[in-house]
């Protein structure tokens, strides 16, 4: 028993000189220089990267984006219409609710957004 007991003892001291120094664990009594501070946290992880708000009424609204970002478009309106994002997808729009666009910006290209009934181009979205 009492070799198994030293055996065990062996190993582990064996291990613990073998094994690499803890980086975070400094107890020498020593400063260490520390560096670039780092960079706030994100306060809302979960925001947008880019977000529009455009209106039925004006023309050559451009929104830009990168490949990646997280886009938000919202479009406001008087009358009950359709606004299609390119070949994406179609949301509905009225005076109440206005057509939302959420999405990952996962293709580059340049997307317009227009008004189903009357086929008006409203605006683009240019994907970088």
């Amino acid at each position: 028993m009492i070799l198994l007991v030293l055996a065990v003892m062996g190993v582990m001291v064996l291990v613990v000189t073998v094994s690499p120094p803890n980086p975070g664990d400094d107890r020498s009594g020593r400063e260490t220089a520390t560096g670039p501070p780092q960079s706030a946290p994100v306060s809302d992880p979960d925001a947008f990267d880019v977000s529009a708000t455009l209106s039925t009424e004006r023309e050559g609204q451009m929104i830009e984006a990168e490949l990646g970002d997280r886009v938000e478009i919202i479009v406001n309106g008087r009358e009950p219409d359709g606004v299609a994002l390119g070949d994406m997808r179609i949301e509905a729009l009225d005076d109440v609710a206005p057509a939302r666009f959420q999405f990952l910006a996962e293709f580059t290209g340049s997307y317009p957004l227009v008004l189903v009934s009357e086929n008006r181009r409203i605006g683009s979205l240019e994907i970088r």
